[in-house]
């Protein structure tokens, strides 16, 4: 299946911040300046908010397309029927089908503005509602996605001297393995399209 538009993106990105803040070469030791150091931290926490811009674009393009379709053909779909389990309204209290599916949407909306990471709990958030749970994900990648999640945190809002050290060669290992993790989640995301 090929990979989105949104998902080369990133990639893109990815490599494009990979260049202007890893260095080029790694420490045999593991030792590097200063500089070096806060350039990886920065490349942690850009790289955090490209992979969560990422997976936020991703559920709306889902859920809205889904939303677009019904009011063209009113055929039922799964990720619709998720949408309205998991945020719609809970009676109809008298509104239409349509009435209900554009506040499970809003809902949903106000669900991805108010999102703030990429952490194990973002996912619950964010995916359930277009159809993905969490036992469709690979369980290793889902902790390394809370580990970095956590460890974007910590970068971001604690003082270096309170911070674990940070490898940059570890750093780029850790984001290739939740890049691939992200291209599998895509492939989900394009089979429900």
């Amino acid at each position: 299946m090929p990979q989105s538009v949104r998902l080369l993106e990133l990639k893109r990105r990815l490599t494009i911040l990979r260049h202007h803040l890893l260095p080029g070469d790694f420490s045999a030791t593991g030792q590097y300046s200063l500089r070096v150091l806060d350039r990886a931290r920065g490349y942690r926490v850009l790289v955090h908010a490209e992979f969560e811009a990422y997976l936020e674009d991703q559920c709306w393009a889902l859920a809205n397309g889904a939303i677009r379709q019904w009011r063209v053909d009113k055929k039922p779909r799964h990720v619709l029927m998720c949408l309205l389990t998991r945020c719609g309204p809970v009676a109809s209290n008298g509104q239409t089908l349509d009435e209900r599916i554009g506040k499970a949407g809003s809902s949903y909306h106000h669900l991805i503005r108010q999102n703030h990471g990429i952490r194990e709990t973002n996912l619950e958030t964010l995916l359930p509602p277009v159809g993905i749970e969490l036992t469709d994900l690979n369980g290793t990648w889902v902790n390394t996605v809370d580990s970095f999640g956590a460890a974007r945190g910590e970068v971001a809002h604690t003082a270096v001297g309170a911070q674990r050290p940070i490898d940059p060669r570890t750093e780029l290992t850790t984001v290739k393995q939740l890049r691939d993790g992200f291209g599998d989640l895509d492939k989900l995301i394009n089979a429900l399209k």
